[in-house]
């Protein structure tokens, strides 16, 4: 298990900058907590950069699977969706 000691949010689809993951190691090192994100947003942090190279070493990736209790909760929703955006 694990305890969440801060946290810091972004918006969807954010392109993290050297300037952003510098910001969160020297973040980490004060609080000496580890560094934890998504699958899907440890994608947009992999590039040729010193900076996410030392970030990618010092960050721990988890795996997020959205269950449901109701099996078709997933195309109500989308069916929702879908008549809002047809109104």
């Amino acid at each position: 298990g694990a305890r969440l000691a801060a946290r810091r949010s972004f918006a969807d689809h954010h392109y993290f900058t050297d300037d952003d993951l510098s910001d969160l190691l020297r973040q980490a090192d004060a609080a000496g907590v580890d560094l934890v994100t998504t699958a899907k947003d440890a994608v947009r942090i992999r590039r040729p950069s010193e900076v996410a190279a030392r970030f990618l070493q010092r960050l721990s990736v988890i795996e997020i699977d959205a269950v449901f209790d109701l099996p078709d909760i997933p195309e109500r929703i989308v069916r929702a969706t879908l008549d809002a955006y047809k109104a």
